[in-house]
């Protein structure tokens, strides 16, 4: 099971454990993804930062992490996806440009695409890339209206917050991203 959430290796599950993880509504947890490199890289960057180790190396370190973490991931659609908009988020702050998650998602799907053509069909595709662009359309939309009451608490708009706060405002946009 801990291969299966960490690098999305199935091999070794049997018809038993696929149907009690269907049944308990978490199968979702083994199918790795941009999650688990979010969760991963944001491990990797802490760790370094606290090494007092230079922004811009920082991100060169990353780039090796990520490319090993998706061939450990077998190359699943999703965590393609994730990867390829990581290296451009991290290419565009090197090259100091302005990072666009709607282009860098449409560049990962070409990058599939032109790898694999048939990966159009794959379900993990449409599902990664429709939940990714939802997210991209929406999150601002729940993040403004629905989560509007907490506004003081959005650490985006107000850096000099107490920790307290801060923390505060990072769980109401996590919740934001949820929805």
């Amino acid at each position: 099971l801990l291969k299966g959430i960490l690098v999305g290796d199935k091999s070794d599950f049997n018809d038993e454990l696929y149907e009690k993880l269907s049944n308990s509504g978490i199968s979702h947890v083994v199918a790795v993804s941009g999650l688990h490199l979010s969760i991963l890289f944001s491990s990797l960057i802490f760790i370094l930062s606290g090494l007092n180790i230079k922004r811009r190396l920082q991100l060169l370190a990353a780039v090796p992490f990520i490319l090993l973490f998706m061939a450990a991931s077998s190359f699943t659609p999703s965590v393609c996806r994730a990867s390829a908009m990581m290296l451009i988020m991290i290419f565009s702050s090197l090259f100091s440009r302005d990072y666009d998650p709607i282009t860098s998602l449409a560049f990962a799907l070409l990058c599939i695409l032109v790898s694999s053509p048939f990966a159009l069909f794959s379900k993990s595709l449409v599902l990664s890339f429709s939940a990714t662009l939802g997210i991209f359309v929406y999150f601002s939309y729940f993040n403004h209206s629905l989560l509007y009451p907490f506004r003081k608490y959005n650490p985006y708009r107000n850096k000099s917050l107490p920790k307290k706060l801060f923390f505060k405002g990072y769980t109401f946009l996590s919740s934001s991203l949820s929805l």
